[in-house]
């Protein structure tokens, strides 16, 4: 099923392209964040999923990314995440009034996820959050690593590939084929939106201890893109709020690795 579409302007001018997967008589609604260069819509099997259940859906192409407008990659303040994340709340506040309300993030979509949880205290009943990028399976090089902070104050815009490993998305091949061919998806990555997500994986990290709300935090033990062990050591440090469930040998999107079925069964028993 194809999601009802709109859209609204960022407070940097820009055209945020936002979807909703409604249902009706709904449990409650989830708002769902994407992660690092890829769309919302590739998100419509997780949707169609959480409906069956009873659950409608709202998400967003971030700024940078899929249809929303601005330069690919670049966003010039991790605020700005935030920002769109909080408008994005807002909608779902308005329309469906006092239905429970869970965020859901996955990648760099679940480090935003995870900042506005310890950064803005939303009035959400909990958040999903799958592989965030809260550290990388290699830390930059310091031959990039201090060029790069220059380079953000002096040419923040400065663009480069991520070079990411199609491969390490999912074991399944065809899931890895759809990604490369998807005209939406692209690798790139700004310097002002690189730190800002660095830094902010850093500060969900040192302030796990003061989450409020309920989490369930999954990640893949075999993730070659965000790494395991920060999410298990943010699950560590944010205690009892945290449910977390490692995934034996699976790749970076849980929600299409061959356990996609058993995953989404997990997100909709907490949930509910």
């Amino acid at each position: 099923m194809k999601p009802a579409e709109y859209s609204w302007k960022s407070r940097e001018g820009e055209d945020i392209y936002g979807c909703e997967w409604p249902v009706e008589s709904p449990k409650g609604v989830i708002c769902l964040v994407h992660g690092l260069g890829e769309h919302i819509n590739r998100y419509e099997w997780v949707a169609q999923k959480l409906n069956e259940a009873g659950w409608a859906v709202l998400g967003y192409d971030q700024p940078g990314h899929g249809r929303s407008s601005g330069a690919s990659g670049h966003v010039g303040s991790y605020d700005l995440l935030l920002d769109e994340l909080a408008v994005l709340l807002s909608k779902a506040k308005e329309k469906y009034n006092s239905l429970p309300v869970f965020l859901y993030g996955h990648s760099m979509g679940g480090n935003v996820v995870l900042n506005y949880l310890l950064r803005r205290h939303p009035d959400v009943k909990g958040a999903v959050v799958t592989s965030p990028w809260l550290r990388l399976p290699q830390p930059p090089p310091a031959i990039k690593y201090y060029p790069g902070l220059i380079m953000r104050k002096i040419y923040p815009t400065f663009t480069e590939s991520t070079a990411l490993d199609t491969k390490a998305i999912s074991r399944d091949p065809a899931v890895v084929a759809a990604y490369e061919a998807d005209p939406m998806v692209h690798d790139k990555i700004s310097t002002a939106f690189f730190f800002g997500c660095y830094e902010a994986a850093q500060y969900a990290l040192d302030h796990a201890s003061e989450l409020k709300k309920s989490v369930l935090l999954m990640h893949g033990t075999a993730d070659r893109l965000t790494a395991f062990s920060g999410s298990e050591e943010f699950a560590a440090k944010a205690g009892n709020k945290v449910k977390f469930i490692p995934w034996k040998d699976a790749y970076h999107e849980l929600h299409f690795e061959p356990e996609k079925n058993n995953v989404l069964q997990q997100i909709i028993a907490f949930l509910t």
